[in-house]
């Protein structure tokens, strides 16, 4: 129970900002992908992360420390998957490996999400 004391209003308030400020980022990024031209994707993706970046690094030299876990771990998804689509288009630019259409962003049906939430997935049981 002294455990309890611990844990202030301020630290509930700013984990859940944190958390909901790197959940908007995600739907951003995939929203933003869906939108403008396709080969954009991994543009925004890593425009995102210096974003997310930015809002980490303000939390480390700040006073008030607080929970950064959800934008961490959603900095390296959004890397993973910048450099993952960025691989994958160039694979099948170079016609080494033939992928399906909808992970091509040279290709209409692209869609973001198979890889991005293949990343989060992935990075979020192995942290």
């Amino acid at each position: 129970m002294q455990d309890l004391n611990k844990v202030n209003t301020t630290q509930l308030f700013y984990f859940w900002k944190n958390f909901s400020i790197g959940l908007l980022v995600m739907m951003v990024t995939l929203v933003l992908s869906k939108f403008l031209p396709f080969y954009f994707s991994p543009i925004i993706g890593l425009l995102a992360a210096a974003f997310l970046y930015t809002i980490l690094y303000n939390n480390r030299v700040s006073n008030l420390s607080t929970c950064m876990v959800v934008p961490y771990a959603i900095f390296y998804c959004v890397i993973v998957y910048s450099f993952v689509s960025i691989i994958l288009n160039v694979v099948d630019i170079w016609n080494i490996i033939s992928i399906p259409k909808e992970l091509s962003f040279f290709n209409y049906p692209y869609i973001p999400a198979l890889i991005l939430v293949n990343a989060a997935c992935i990075l979020s049981t192995t942290q």
